[in-house]
């Protein structure tokens, strides 16, 4: 499993995805063995970003492969129905 974390107001560029591909390629080059294993196109990546992310970004990922998973917070923390309600 490979991904990042971004814990910041704005929302994530394309850039953000395009360098961890290509940390990944490097790592794997040096014969890492976790990071060949996490080049797979089975292997599963996962974004978090507090922010959200571009629409770039989005578009990059679904490129790249299908089934890559992006949460912002409104994944992590949804709306609480009784908090909504005045409660």
């Amino acid at each position: 499993m490979t991904g990042g974390v971004k814990w910041n107001r704005s929302p994530l560029g394309a850039q953000w995805l395009h360098h961890h591909e290509a940390m990944l390629a490097r790592l794997v080059d040096a014969g890492v063995p976790w990071a060949a294993r996490a080049a797979q196109p089975d292997a599963p990546v996962i974004f978090i970003a507090a922010g959200g992310f571009e629409p770039g970004f989005r578009a990059a990922a679904a490129a790249i492969r299908s089934d890559i998973v992006l949460w912002d917070l409104k994944d992590l923390y949804p709306p609480d129905p009784k908090r909504s309600r005045g409660r």
